[in-house]
């Protein structure tokens, strides 16, 4: 009576486990690729993405006429008044009494020392550049990104269907060990041992669902409301054309943006320190002006006096007290500039060494995954095969039974794994080339 409860306990189980099971969004047959498509609909919407080349379209405009605007030129315009007193030679009038006023006008135009202007506009167009770079880079990224979780969201997919299907040797396993045991040809210790192993595989089953419904959910961020259905098909030959354009090592310094980026930076410190020098050297103007000026006299018959008079010049602004905190200022500019020279130099470095190191990874991934897929799980199989017939003639154990499932099953688990793992190392070199996004 206690096995029948057991069976109907467990196969309950399994009802409800497969009932809640999520759908699959990889399917098996595709007439068009839909990861492509799906990638550049992200590109194209996402919006981070758009308030980064809303950013980058900034710092082109602000690159715009940058080396041939000058600075605003000044107008003044003065009003003066006054009195002027000048001794009479009258009879009883001592003072003779003027009155005096006075209009000014005046144009100034700041002229800055030759070179400022063009190296402002240089560093205006090196962070222009920079921001351009930035946002490949951020697209770049975000393909890695929604690839790698289709990826995860495969292996899980593909995990999770292996581990079902294992739980559901183990059910049928179960009624054959009740059934022996119920005849008196089995033993409990065989019920027991195949109902711990259901149940490791049931919990198997729920870890992977729900790994694998959340990676689902973050992938319907990137959807944006979006019904994309993503196959079998789809998959091995994105990744397949992926690799295959992978460009060789030699121009790895060439597409890399990251070192795109620190070139540009470097480029950027070069116009900076040049501007932090030219900030020692004088500014000059030039301004032209007209004042006129008017007196009118108390005896009439002085009558009044007019007077009109231009004047042009030359101004000369000299950075003497400003000039402190220019040294600091380049001295800044010039330690910034070395810093940017190291970050490149080391950079370049450690970007030989990464992609050199996920060549060889996967390499090694390719290799294991052919050795499991012609020999591994083949080997495995035929071993369960011919350990299923030996327990059934009782020449070996019921445990050595399970043990040849468990190898079939991780050995199949890790095909999986391995196909990732190999997979992730294509994003990286990808990546690492701009390889992704050939088109933006």
């Amino acid at each position: 009576m206690c096995f029948i409860q057991y069976q109907t306990k467990i196969v309950g189980l399994f009802a409800v486990l497969f009932a809640c099971l999520p759908l699959p969004i990889f399917g098996q047959r595709s007439d068009k690729n839909h990861i492509e498509m799906f990638l550049y609909d992200v590109i194209n919407t996402n919006l981070y993405i758009k308030s980064k080349e809303s950013s980058s379209r900034a710092a082109h405009h602000a690159t715009k006429n940058s080396s041939r605007t000058y600075p605003d030129p000044e107008i003044m315009i003065t009003k003066s008044s006054g009195s002027k007193d000048d001794a009479a030679y009258f009879p009883n009038q001592n003072y003779q009494h003027a009155r005096k006023e006075a209009m000014e006008y005046r144009v100034l135009q700041p002229i800055p020392f030759p070179g400022k202007l063009t190296t402002e506009a240089s560093v205006k167009r090196s962070e222009a550049k920079i921001s351009e770079i930035e946002l490949a880079i951020e697209k770049n990224k975000m393909a890695v990104d929604v690839l790698n979780l289709l990826v995860e969201i495969k292996r899980m997919e593909d995990q999770l269907v292996i581990t079902e299907g294992f739980y559901k040797k183990m059910l049928v396993l179960s009624k054959v060990v009740s059934s022996r045991y119920s005849t008196g040809s089995g033993n409990l210790s065989d019920v027991t041992k195949v109902k711990l192993k259901a149940n490791e595989y049931a919990d198997r089953v729920i870890l992977l669902k729900g790994e694998y419904e959340a990676a689902v959910t973050n992938l319907d961020y990137f959807k944006n409301g979006k019904n994309y259905k993503f196959t079998d098909n789809d998959f091995e030959l994105f990744f397949k054309v992926l690799h295959d354009g992978i460009p060789s090592d030699d121009a790895l310094e060439k597409n890399s943006l990251e070192l795109a980026l620190l070139k540009e930076m470097q480029e950027r410190g070069n116009h900076e320190k040049n501007r932090s020098r030219l900030a020692f050297a004088p500014d000059m103007g030039v301004f032209a002006g007209y004042r006129k000026e008017n007196m009118k006299n108390e005896y009439l018959m002085y009558g009044d006096s007019k007077e009109g008079m231009y004047s042009v010049g030359i101004t000369v602004k000299v950075p003497l007290w400003s000039a402190f905190a220019d040294v600091s200022d380049f001295k800044e500019k010039k330690e910034k500039k070395l810093s940017s020279d190291f970050a490149s130099e080391d950079y370049v470095r450690k970007l030989k060494f990464q992609y050199s190191s996920s060549e060889k990874l996967h390499s090694v991934y390719m290799r294991r995954l052919i050795l499991l897929n012609r020999e591994l799980i083949p080997q495995a199989g035929l071993t369960l095969d011919s350990i299923r017939l030996s327990w059934e003639t009782k020449k070996v154990d019921f445990s050595t039974l399970l043990e040849a499932y468990d190898s079939l099953y991780i050995k199949n688990m890790m095909r999986y794994e391995l196909e990732s793992q190999m997979r992730q190392r294509i994003l990286i070199l990808s990546g690492i080339q701009n390889s992704i996004l050939k088109n933006e």
